[in-house]
């Protein structure tokens, strides 16, 4: 008895199956890898924030105020620009676009209780140490304020100390300057500076206040010896306050000393000129980083390290630059040479 055309065996019919099972998992993966690459390319600060207009609101600000007579402020959304909102999260909230889906439930919307009281929390004590050492970094290795808006280094931080709040880098800081006599009529003058938070917190701290002896009928400006730093002050003088006296910067008094003495050796300074820009060059600079990484090798032990040297270039404006400049031309001098003559003896 011949079977029916539309029978199939068993072994076809789990075939099939499997073959419909793969395709479905095969759709769901891709679909998912669409929804995280869409997430990927968005802020996450859509998750936080609820847009009004040309306005957006934090929803936990909201949710924390809605009992209250305060209100959440809007941040501008005109030209896209999310930075006051991440900064926003971050300096209040405690919440990055590394750690936001912590704060999120299963519907993304903010969890309010958990963004009021993060798991980990940093003492006011240890909050105060951390950035008094973060501030003796900054002034120590001259680095500029706005390296704590670097996401590297912060997340350096919060590493170190994940509840360590990261102070504010204000953009525009006024600065006050009074001088006044206290009750023992002693006169001291003080500098003040001001600036908004984020939220347009006003925020002020006391820069400095220095006793400032009898008698207070002059004052001293100091400047560079330029002409028009000249007439200016001869000009605030004139016309607005005669008690001012101007007095020529040392330092640039020196640097003029210093050009005119070179001067006196133009041509050496020539050759010296002509070093700096040839060993500046990005290829030159690699060939003499080269050759100085090939002695370390040979007179360091293998846990001994030294960065290369960079050749620097004297600047008009300050005399120690020339100095600088000449002194690393020495210390490369021997470096200098072996580049040379590998240059010589090359026939390209």
């Amino acid at each position: 008895m011949s079977s029916s055309p539309y029978t199939f065996s068993d072994s076809e019919t789990i075939d099939n199956t499997n073959s419909t099972i793969s395709e479905s998992n095969t759709i769901i993966q891709n679909q998912r890898q669409q929804i995280s690459s869409t997430r990927k390319n968005r802020s996450h600060t859509i998750f936080f924030f609820r847009v009004d207009g040309d306005f957006a609101y934090c929803k936990i600000c909201e949710s924390n105020f809605a009992n209250t007579n305060k209100r959440a402020y809007g941040y501008s959304q005109k030209g896209g620009n999310t930075t006051n909102l991440i900064a926003h999260l971050r300096d209040k909230y405690n919440i990055t676009k590394d750690n936001y889906s912590e704060y999120l439930d299963e519907h993304e919307e903010p969890i309010t209780e958990l963004a009021n009281h993060p798991s980990t929390t940093c003492s006011p004590k240890r909050q105060e140490l951390i950035t008094r050492k973060v501030t003796a970094f900054i002034i120590k290795n001259v680095q500029p304020l706005f390296v704590l808006q670097n996401q590297a280094f912060q997340d350096l931080l919060l590493t170190c100390e994940p509840g360590y709040k990261i102070p504010y880098t204000a953009v525009t800081v006024h600065l006050t300057t009074d001088l006044w006599t206290s009750k023992s009529r002693h006169g001291y003058l003080g500098v003040t500076a001001t600036w908004l938070t984020a939220d347009f917190e006003f925020q002020e701290a006391l820069l400095s206040c220095n006793h400032l002896p009898y008698p207070h009928t002059a004052f001293t400006v100091a400047t560079d010896n330029g002409m028009n730093m000249v007439k200016a002050v001869r000009l605030l003088t004139e016309n607005y306050l005669d008690q001012i006296q101007h007095q020529s910067c040392v330092a640039h008094t020196l640097q003029l000393s210093v050009m005119e003495g070179l001067k006196q050796c133009k041509a050496f300074h020539r050759r010296i000129k002509s070093l700096q820009t040839f060993f500046r060059l990005p290829k030159q600079a690699e060939r003499l980083h080269s050759a100085q990484q090939q002695n370390f090798q040979i007179n360091l032990s293998e846990n001994e390290y030294m960065n290369p040297l960079e050749v620097l270039t004297d600047v008009k404006t300050r005399w120690n630059s020339t100095y600088l400049a000449w002194k690393r031309i020495l210390e490369l001098h021997n470096f200098m040479r072996n580049v040379s003559t590998d240059l010589l003896s090359k026939s390209d």
